[in-house]
């Protein structure tokens, strides 16, 4: 697997304590960090989750450098929904992760599934999951036009991976 080291500046941390869905105890800690960007003006900032047995320096300082080192698969899973299905997207119409105009539930599907499974620890990677889905809000007033409570399953599973999905590597754009 590659490794990604990087410097960050230390922005701040918060520990977390919990008990899971599945009775699991998690403890760690919520670290805040900001590094240069050439995208952006002034800093890009980041929260990451570190297990309880990775300890921060005790005398680290608001501002700090830390120098982290990522092991993880760096490649990445697309999905791609396309309400609309007009002619922008051809080009992707013969992918394997490709939903077109009345097959785009089956990709929040998919990665809602995926989020639930990393969540439980049956998956343990953290390699990118994300759903494109182009046209999301026409999609979703067409599905409220027919099925109020489908149209509202979907919002909820569009709004658990958008609050829960970042630290596991699922994400929807």
């Amino acid at each position: 697997m590659p490794k990604l080291m990087n410097t960050y500046k230390y922005m701040g941390h918060r520990p977390y304590d919990f008990t899971n869905s599945n009775g699991e105890k998690i403890c760690g800690i919520s670290l805040y960090i900001a590094c240069e960007d050439e995208n952006v003006i002034g800093y890009c900032t980041d929260k990451i989750n570190l297990k309880s047995d990775i300890n921060l320096p005790s005398d680290i300082k608001f501002g700090d450098n830390l120098t982290i080192m990522f092991d993880r698969n760096m490649e990445g899973t697309v999905y791609f929904s396309d309400f609309k299905q007009d002619d922008s997207f051809t080009f992707l119409r013969n992918c394997p992760r490709y939903y077109p105009y009345d097959k785009t539930i089956e990709a929040l599907e998919i990665v809602y599934d995926t989020l639930h499974k990393r969540q439980s620890g049956e998956d343990t990677s953290r390699s990118p999951v994300t759903l494109v889905w182009d046209e999301y809000m026409a999609n979703i007033l067409a599905i409220q036009g027919m099925e109020k409570a489908m149209a509202a399953d979907i919002m909820r599973k569009v709004s658990e991976i958008l609050m829960v999905g970042r630290s596991l590597g699922v994400r929807i754009t």
